[in-house]
């Protein structure tokens, strides 16, 4: 299976909880525990993409040990280390996609 969170970005509060709803459950093993991939979808509604709002969003936050910019802007990837958890699990790389839409 490939586990996929769908969050919606309208603003930098949407971009924490997108971060804190979505992104930590993954990083907390909530979701796709034993799966090295999953993949975070983002309805954006201002314009932003992953590449401008996600470095500082992560940095500090959810096990991020790396923020990569994708292969167009509305496309990354985040790896978040798994390993010190109470019950660890195999370490996950996030796929991010921001989809623009009214």
């Amino acid at each position: 299976g490939w586990f996929v969170e769908c969050k919606i970005i309208n603003g930098s509060t949407s971009v924490t909880a997108y971060r804190d709803e979505g992104v930590h459950r993954f990083a907390v093993g909530e979701y796709a525990a034993w799966m090295p991939s999953g993949a975070m979808l983002a309805y954006v509604r201002d314009g932003s993409m992953p590449s401008q709002r996600l470095p500082q969003a992560l940095l500090g936050h959810s096990e991020t040990r790396q923020h990569r910019p994708g292969p167009t802007p509305d496309r990354s990837e985040s790896e978040h280390d798994r390993s010190c958890l109470a019950n660890p699990c195999v370490d996950v790389v996030l796929s991010h996609l921001w989809l623009t839409v009214p």
